[in-house]
C-alpha cells in the first residue's frame, strides 16, 4: 500500500509539471521581435503582409509597436500596445480597443471597448492543442460580438480570431471582410509555412483581370492556381485536357472582387499537359500546366 502511495504522488508531481510546462507565456501569441512578419490569404481582401517595423517603451510604461502594412504603402502606423501582463490593445485614436487578453482561460470574458449605449465584448471560445507550421501549440479562438456570450451571445458574434502561441494571429473572420489564413510567417528570425517575397505576391490593379501560372509547374500530383478580380463577377474555372475535355469544374458562379487562389490534386490523372480557364463575366484566360509522374 505505501508502495502504491508514493508511485501516485509521484504520478501526479509529474503530470503536474507536465502540464505546467506545457503551458504557454501569455506573451507568446503575439510575438513582438522587429523584424517579424506575417502573409496571409483571403477570398475577399486584398491585404496580405503585415510586419512590426519599429517598437518603444513609453512614459506611461506601455510597448508601442509600429506595423507596416506592404499592401498600403505609406500607410504604417503605431496600430498596437502592449502592457506588463501582455494584454494587446488597439484603436490608436483612443487605445479603447482590448484586442486580445493573453492570460485568459476557456470562458472568460472581456469588454473589449465601451461607447455611449453600446459595449463590444470578447471571449475565450475554445482552447485547444494543434500543431502549427510543424510545431506544437496552443490555440485559443477569440469571439467578439455586441451580445455579452452568458446573454445568448456565445454563437452571435461578428469576428472570430485564432491566437496560436509562438505564431500570433493564424486565422481572421471578419462578417464584413471574409477571412484570412496564415500561409507562412517569420518570428524572430525563423521562418515558418511560405513566405513569398512582396514581387511575387503583389499586383498590379491597373492590369485588371489576372491569372496567375500555377505553381509548381511541371507539378506531381498538386499544384496551386491562382486569380485576381478587380471587380465581383460570374466565375467560371475548369480543368480541361489537352484534347479539349472538361475533366474538373473548381467554381461557378457569383464572386466578389479579390485574390483567390484553389490547390488541385491530379492525383487521379495521367502524365500530360492540361489547361485550366479562367472565365469572368466576358473576360476568358487560360494557362497551360505539366503534370509529370
Amino acid at each position: 500500500m505505501k508502495i502504491i502511495k508514493i508511485i501516485t504522488v509521484f504520478l501526479t508531481i509529474s503530470l503536474n509539471y507536465i502540464s505546467f510546462a506545457q503551458e504557454p507565456e501569455p506573451a507568446s501569441f503575439f510575438p513582438t521581435q522587429v523584424g517579424n512578419v506575417w502573409q496571409y490569404y483571403g477570398a475577399v481582401t486584398l491585404w496580405h503582409n503585415w510586419s512590426i517595423l519599429q517598437d518603444s517603451v513609453a512614459e506611461d510604461g506601455y510597448r508601442y509597436f509600429y506595423i507596416g502594412f506592404e499592401r498600403y504603402p505609406g500607410q504604417e502606423s503605431w496600430q498596437y500596445r502592449i502592457d506588463s501582463a501582455s494584454n494587446i490593445y488597439s484603436s490608436p485614436e483612443t487605445w479603447e480597443d482590448t484586442f486580445f487578453r493573453s492570460d485568459t482561460d476557456s470562458g472568460d470574458v472581456w469588454t473589449r471597448y465601451n461607447r455611449p449605449y453600446f459595449s463590444y465584448y470578447s471571449w475565450i471560445y475554445n482552447i485547444y492543442q494543434d500543431v502549427v507550421f510543424g510545431k506544437s501549440s496552443i490555440v485559443k479562438v477569440v469571439r467578439s460580438g455586441p451580445l455579452h456570450p452568458d446573454s445568448g451571445g456565445n454563437d452571435f458574434y461578428d469576428t472570430e480570431q485564432y491566437f496560436a502561441s509562438g505564431f500570433g494571429v493564424i486565422y481572421y473572420k471578419e462578417e464584413a471582410h471574409g477571412e484570412l489564413i496564415l500561409k507562412g510567417c517569420i518570428i524572430n528570425s525563423d521562418t515558418f509555412g511560405v513566405v513569398t517575397s512582396l514581387e511575387n505576391i503583389s499586383y498590379d490593379i491597373s492590369e485588371g483581370f489576372i491569372l496567375k501560372q500555377n505553381y509548381p509547374n511541371p507539378f506531381n500530383p498538386a499544384t496551386t492556381i491562382e486569380f485576381f478580380l478587380p471587380q465581383s463577377a460570374e466565375v467560371n474555372i475548369s480543368i480541361f485536357d489537352i484534347l479539349g475535355r472538361q475533366v474538373v469544374i473548381f467554381f461557378d458562379g457569383w464572386m466578389n472582387a479579390g485574390i483567390y487562389r484553389y490547390k488541385w490534386n491530379a492525383n487521379d490523372l495521367s502524365s500530360g499537359v492540361y489547361i485550366a480557364k479562367l472565365k469572368a463575366n466576358e473576360n476568358i484566360k487560360t494557362i497551360k500546366m505539366l503534370l509529370i509522374k
